[in-house]
């Protein structure tokens, strides 16, 4: 009964696809999970959309490959200024300049990799 929240996930930056279901590399998953959660989804092109459009209630970082640049820093700051709110999942040497902006907001992004030992070994799957 109450209006649905908006989830934008960043893309453009090899992070997983919404339409991969790809178990490794695709977020098809966790698309259906927000879902039935009653959010609406959707991909956020920042480089080309230049800003997080209004309404976005959570912006999903999820595991960029490459960097972001300089424009999409600042749409990313502004954003965050206006009390956005992001979710940002990042992989080990990754998108450097984006886990040197995170620091103003007192996020330390260590080159580390955290081993859940119960649930996975290292190096496995």
């Amino acid at each position: 009964t109450r209006p649905s929240k908006q989830v934008a996930v960043t893309s453009g930056h090899g992070e997983c696809s919404l339409d991969d279901v790809d178990r490794r590399k695709g977020c098809s998953q966790m698309r259906s999970a927000i879902l039935q959660e009653s959010y609406r989804v959707e991909e956020l092109p920042l480089a080309s959309v230049g800003s997080v459009p209004r309404g976005v209630d959570i912006l999903v970082i999820a595991g960029p490959k490459g960097d972001f640049l300089d424009g999409e820093l600042q749409a990313l700051g502004d954003y965050l200024d206006e009390g956005g709110n992001a979710l940002v999942m990042l992989d080990p040497y990754r998108a450097p300049r984006l886990s040197a902006f995170l620091r103003n907001y007192g996020l330390i992004v260590g080159e580390n990799v955290i081993l859940d030992p119960e649930n996975r070994l290292a190096g496995g799957e």
